[in-house]
């Protein structure tokens, strides 16, 4: 197989043969969940740029235009960093009354915050935003269209902002073309990506990490080597949300120096001994929740799916998103419940699927009087 990036040599260091295809599609039964369609993981390595794919990624298995819910705007944690990274792209830019664009915008809260910070107005392009969920008001400032963002999108912005869309993507040089191309029209338009950073899951053996939607995953050597490959010129690049995330600022115009943050180490130096890391994570985590008389998750959305994958015995998956009460993950079949069904319950474990929320999760769980033993996914 060759990169999707730079279309050199991969070499495959990880293989699952059946994982659930969606990771935040909302399911009505248990019947559904359980039959929902697999596809394979076989990720593989690229020496020359540094990319990770998975190279049996079929996307026609994905439908992110049904029932699909992916949105974390329900937490005050996430909601802050949102905040922050978008008033620090506004001052850094001077975005006032800027044109905003976002590829991939889902329900829209983040292009909702930009128009409502800027002043300005905003286009969406994501088919599987559900119609409705934009805050009263910006009817008349922004519009979103159920389509997909490719090079013939006669589109354009001031800022042009796509957060955790491009792992998603199999084509990446006609969706970075496409980018480029919509930057070009406006000039001195900004380009701000945010991808998950890839090297702490493949260090840490971070298999829940690990899902059927992502199609690559990249590190800030990888994603800066994307982008300047198709012509887009990278500004700044920085680790976000607890180094989850990488933040990558370019533009279509040639830039200045470029400041990488500091990484522990390069892809090639983990990807060898991922296998057995995940094995011995996986081994872990199994005698937890085997040891515990009724373990749920917090956090029902693509970390759950992906943890539960290899982790069985869980009950219940927690969130405070009230869009997935009633539905039930893939895979597993696991119902999702709102905190304030946790009472009820009566769970001895709460897995975090994300640590970053530790702190919010204990204080709801504290409000609720629940008692039970708090770890997170490290």
């Amino acid at each position: 197989m060759s990169c999707w990036a730079c279309e050199q040599p991969t070499s495959v260091f990880y293989r699952v043969d059946a994982v659930p295809a969606g990771s935040c599609v909302l399911l009505s039964t248990p019947e559904a969940a359980l039959d929902y369609p697999t596809g394979e993981l076989r990720l593989s390595h690229c020496s020359n740029c540094g990319l990770v794919q998975n190279d049996a990624f079929d996307e026609s298995l994905l439908d992110y235009a049904s029932g699909y819910e992916a949105s974390q705007s329900f937490s005050p944690t996430f909601t802050a960093f949102a905040h922050r990274l978008a008033d620090g792209l506004i001052e850094r830019y001077g975005l006032e009354a800027a044109r905003i664009l976002e590829p991939g915008c889902g329900d829209g809260d983040f292009l909702a915050l930009m128009v409502e910070r800027t002043g300005g107005t905003g286009l969406g392009l994501d088919p599987a935003h559900v119609p409705g969920r934009l805050p009263c008001g910006m009817d008349d400032r922004i519009e979103v269209r159920r389509e997909l963002f490719t090079p013939n999108s006669a589109v354009t912005g001031d800022l042009i902002v796509c957060r955790h869309t491009l792992e998603h993507i199999r084509d990446l040089p006609s969706f970075v073309e496409a980018t480029q191309r919509a930057a070009a029209r406006t000039p001195g338009s900004v380009v701000v990506f945010e991808v998950p950073e890839s090297y702490r899951i493949l260090a840490g053996g971070a298999f829940w990490d690990v899902y059927y939607e992502h199609s690559t995953y990249f590190t800030p050597a990888s994603v800066i080597d994307l982008f300047r490959r198709f012509g887009l010129h990278p500004r700044h690049v920085w680790l976000a949300f607890d180094d989850q995330y990488i933040i990558i600022e370019a533009g279509s115009d040639p830039a200045g120096r470029l400041e990488v943050p500091a990484m522990a180490g390069d892809v090639a130096d983990v990807v060898s001994t991922f296998a057995s890391r995940v094995a011995e994570r996986a081994s872990v985590w199994a005698g937890m929740i085997e040891g515990a008389r009724r373990p749920v998750v917090w956090g029902a959305s693509s970390k759950a799916v992906g943890f539960m994958a290899s982790v069985p015995g869980v009950t219940h998956a927690v969130d405070i998103n009230p869009h997935k009460h009633g539905s039930y993950l893939a895979g597993s079949g696991v119902p999702v419940i709102g905190p304030d069904d946790l009472a009820a319950i009566e769970p001895d474990l709460v897995v975090v699927m994300n640590p970053i929320y530790a702190q919010e999760i204990r204080a709801m769980l504290q409000e609720r009087r629940v008692e039970a033993d708090l770890v997170a996914l490290v």
